[in-house]
């Protein structure tokens, strides 16, 4: 089986070869935690076990990626293995990234793992000789921490995560240039633009987003996984920034790049379709949103989709067929929407807004994860702050120049065509998102 990137890195020339592992790798592990008595793992597997799991993380096969993580870790714990192993704080990392994919139901276990990861790559670090401590440590050890950066994304906790990143922005500083190290510029930028468009920023902001795609083209692919992970924040940062008709498009571009790789019943792909019509409804094409809605609900059923977002998916899908005067099939799908919402108000009070019958929706969107999209919390609220946002004519400004000049910006910035590699406008062919077979990674 391929070795993979200590430091995370995609590495999609791989992926022909981790697929051809998957299947082999689950079955085995299925077989040997079933028996009684349990079948003794070695620590060698869990290795195999975690490495798989880097390769289903950028994937988007979530359940996956969580039966590999945990079964190592049970591996390592019945070793007695401590928190100086490398192995013990990838696992504790990476099931934080998996979790903080899924819903409000994964939050504190996403967010509680990557606070053991810190401790544990710390307490890694801390371990080498000084005088042998290379880059590569040095990235393994600030990872984590642009981890954190990410996770209170999630929370909307920008001014905590701006913070990090900034921190962690010195130190890619230190070890090169976005051409020498584009994967950890990429987060920089990925990161970087939400905070600025919580502060009012949304030019910056969409301009960094830019910025973090292209690198994402350099080190990942145009198709990756990652790569379209960030362009479908470009979408939401659009729609914040009040582009509704440029953010739809972002998000076509998303699902027909999601459709091609990861296939019609992946996590992401499904999330692209939530997202494409909820846009189309609130353009007020009820025909097209409706085809996107049912796409999601109806090939759920096939994948494993964390239940929250399929009940935001209901809630929106209700919102269409109401409008289009389907009351009672409105309320069927309603109804379930609202039961899982008040599980969901009742089990985790403590990430949900309080709800009033204005802001139900608010609610819904916090039961997703921020890579879902949000059309409401506070980067809504900001942008309908006259005082804090920008003017919105800018962002005709921020199609034709997009490279990021602010102060923070870092050395070695690419250059506006580079930038550009996939800006371009949208054909007639593009904006056709024709339902495809099933891709063979979920064969």
């Amino acid at each position: 089986m391929p070795v993979v990137s200590s430091i995370d890195n995609p590495e999609p020339e791989l992926w022909a070869e981790f697929e051809k592992y998957v299947p082999q790798i689950l079955n085995m592990r299925m077989h040997c935690v079933w028996p009684e008595p349990p079948v003794e793992l070695s620590l060698e597997f869990a290795q195999v076990l975690s490495d798989m799991a880097t390769f289903m993380w950028h994937a988007g096969l979530l359940a996956e990626a969580t039966d590999a993580l945990q079964t190592a870790e049970h591996i390592l714990d019945h070793h007695d293995v401590g928190n100086k192993n490398p192995l013990r704080s990838n696992i504790h990392e990476h099931i934080g990234i998996v979790a903080s994919h899924k819903g409000v139901s994964q939050r504190d276990e996403a967010m509680s793992r990557r606070d053991k990861a810190i401790v544990a790559r710390i307490a890694c670090h801390d371990a080498i000789p000084k005088g042998r401590i290379t880059r590569e440590d040095e990235i393994r050890r600030w990872n984590v921490e642009s981890d954190m950066a990410y996770g209170l994304l999630q929370t909307e906790d920008f001014v905590r995560s701006g913070e990090i990143i900034e921190r962690c922005h010195e130190q890619y500083r230190k070890w090169g240039t976005p051409e020498e190290i584009p994967f950890d510029y990429l987060k920089y930028y990925h990161i970087i633009c939400y905070v600025w468009m919580a502060e009012g920023r949304p030019l910056d902001a969409i301009k960094a987003c830019k910025q973090s795609a292209a690198l994402g083209e350099v080190c990942c692919g145009v198709t990756h996984t990652y790569t379209q992970h960030v362009r479908c924040s470009l979408g939401n940062l659009l729609y914040f920034a009040g582009d509704i008709e440029e953010s739809l498009k972002e998000h076509l571009r998303v699902l027909r790049a999601r459709l091609q790789v990861v296939g019609d019943f992946n996590h992401f792909t499904l999330e692209s379709h939530s997202m494409c019509g909820s846009l189309y409804a609130e353009q007020g094409n009820y025909k097209a949103a409706e085809y996107h809605l049912i796409q999601c609900l109806d090939q759920c059923k096939r994948s494993v989709w964390d239940r929250e977002s399929i009940a935001r998916a209901e809630y929106l899908y209700a919102s269409v067929l109401e409008k289009t005067g389907r009351h009672d099939e409105a309320q069927s799908y309603l109804a379930e929407a609202r039961e899982e919402k008040e599980h969901c108000k009742e089990k985790y009070p403590q990430w949900l807004p309080m709800e009033s019958a204005e802001n139900e929706l608010a609610v819904f969107d916090q039961m997703v994860c921020m890579w879902a999209g949000r059309y409401t919390g506070k980067l809504k609220q900001m942008t309908e702050d006259p005082e804090l946002a920008q003017n919105a004519s800018q962002l005709e400004e921020s199609r034709s120049s997009v490279t990021v000049d602010h102060p923070r910006q870092g050395s070695g910035s690419l250059s506006d065509q580079e930038i550009n590699l996939s800006s371009r406008s949208l054909s007639a062919e593009d904006l056709v998102v024709v339902p495809m077979q099933e891709a063979s990674l979920n064969g």
